[in-house]
């Protein structure tokens, strides 16, 4: 939606400087213009005070605000001069690791960064795989005990360290952090959203056919620079979460429930919205189990899920 207060209108569209604006009644006002010198591709805000944007060629430009964001305190950028694929479109935090963001280009290549360190880590790939959208879950160490994956030992290494990364939540309860990661393999968990099976066999797509009706939601798994596709989830997907190692899935026709993520068995039914869709639904990684649910007309629902989420 276009905003016609007059300091909107009257600026032209820049693609090359972010504008944090302060929000009155009727009108906006800029506090601080951030530029850059490639053009930027998307932003993601890591709170309390970092900005991140993804730019043409792989670069990523990290803005450290003062307390009212109306001025920088500190400007960093991560070049990579040896990316060559297409630009990062999505950027993402990742639950309980502040420093660190992830990113995707769309075509399967996933990119970890290091914002407080300003490095860049690791890159993870599923070649000609479209990725529309993803949700980190979590973020582990990957023991592979010297040994590489192959089709033969995939489904073991998998369910071992979805066992391992359940455990982890369940021993950790609310005060959870994640062990150094130096030195070690980087796996992670998360969800994406991908084109059906079904329309990627067939090659193409019908000129009639909705978008939204042939994008699945998938459990996936970063690890040795690859990224694992599993099984698809609930077709009447319409938003996705995690909070405490368990799944949340809201669908087309209103339903609300969690489950299981190691087996993806249902755990309970949270709410039945009536004639809509669950638009949205929002965790906070400070506190797990609280969750925010919106609907198609506006409904807001606020859950604190206990242990097991019954």
């Amino acid at each position: 939606m276009d905003c016609l207060c007059s300091t909107c209108a009257s600026d032209s569209i820049d693609h090359h400087s972010v504008k944090i604006l302060h929000v009155e009644a009727g009108y906006v006002s800029v506090l601080v213009k951030l530029s850059t010198a490639k053009r930027i591709q998307c932003i993601l805000i890591c709170e309390p005070s970092n900005l991140v944007a993804a730019g043409e060629g792989g670069s990523l430009h990290i803005w450290t605000m003062n307390s009212e964001w109306s001025a920088t305190t500190e400007e960093f950028l991560i070049a990579d001069n040896d990316y060559k694929s297409p630009s990062i479109i999505e950027l993402q935090r990742i639950p309980d690791c502040a420093s660190l963001v992830v990113g995707h280009n769309g075509l399967g290549e996933f990119t970890l960064w290091n914002i407080s360190k300003h490095i860049f880590l690791t890159r993870f790939s599923a070649p000609s795989n479209l990725v529309y959208q993803f949700l980190p879950i979590s973020l582990f160490k990957w023991q592979n005990k010297g040994h590489g994956l192959n089709h033969s030992n995939v489904k073991e290494h998998i369910n071992r360290n979805m066992d391992a990364t359940n455990l982890w939540f369940s021993e950790n309860g609310e005060n959870h952090s994640l062990p150094s990661l130096e030195g070690e393999d980087i796996a992670m968990w998360l969800f994406v959203s991908t084109m059906d099976d079904s329309h990627v066999q067939h090659g193409y797509m019908s000129a009639n056919c909705q978008l939204a009706s042939v994008v699945v939601w998938r459990l996936a798994l970063m690890v040795e620079n690859m990224l694992i596709f599993g099984s698809t989830l609930d077709p009447r997907t319409a938003a996705i979460g995690s909070s405490g190692g368990h799944g949340i899935i809201g669908t087309l026709d209103g339903s609300l429930y969690t489950w299981e993520l190691s087996t993806g068995n249902k755990i309970s039914v949270l709410h039945q919205f009536k004639g809509g869709r669950v638009s949205r639904i929002a965790t906070d990684d400070s506190r797990p189990g609280v969750l925010a649910v919106a609907d198609d007309s506006g409904q807001l629902l606020v859950y604190r899920l206990h242990s097991g989420c019954k």
